[in-house]
């Protein structure tokens, strides 16, 4: 469960006597598991791949494209390279290809991230900022911002204190 039934009553309790707000903002930031930089980084690993994918197919049509274009026309192609188009059409698939992995690391470090054990709370976090650098360019900057957040969140959460038992010290009565 992300968040907890105590976190939720006091949601609750806050804003019957403050406002909706600061109710959104205890149960995102104060939850269990670091909630905002989980969704954040799902996000940005979602918006990745979409547009790994928006890259390859543009990519393809372009390629496509550009082969009707010299075909139909007289345009004479002994000044370029031989398979040059083959060769942009490689790096560009292979760029796209790195954004749909980047995404879908992405994504894997926000499961981490929303596992709520500190140590793989940091290491998401962590991999959510490089995959997230790493994929500069991606859908104008979405997946860079997003990524950048979602881990700065999981770096910078603090699981929640357990509160401990109050241990009594006076003697008990033996039942007989």
């Amino acid at each position: 469960m992300f968040i907890s039934y105590k976190t939720i009553l006091d949601a609750i309790t806050i804003y019957s006597r403050i406002n909706i707000k600061y109710c959104i903002w205890v149960i995102v930031f104060l939850s269990e598991k670091p909630l905002a930089a989980f969704v954040l980084t799902l996000i940005a690993g979602v918006a990745g791949i979409i547009g790994g994918l928006w890259t390859y197919y543009s990519v393809y049509f372009a390629k496509e494209l550009i082969e009707e274009i010299v075909e139909n026309t007289s345009i004479d192609n002994t000044t370029l390279p031989k398979n040059f188009n083959e060769f942009i059409y490689t790096i560009a698939l292979g760029v796209a290809i790195w954004y749909i992995v980047a995404g879908a690391l992405l994504i894997l470090s926000a499961i981490l991230i929303n596992t709520g054990i500190p140590r793989k709370v940091k290491i998401g976090g962590i991999l959510a900022i490089i995959f997230s650098i790493l994929s500069f360019g991606n859908l104008s900057f979405a997946v860079l911002i997003l990524g950048l957040i979602g881990g700065i969140l999981a770096l910078t959460w603090k699981p929640p204190r357990k509160e401990e038992p109050m241990i009594t010290t006076e003697p008990t009565e033996p039942v007989i």
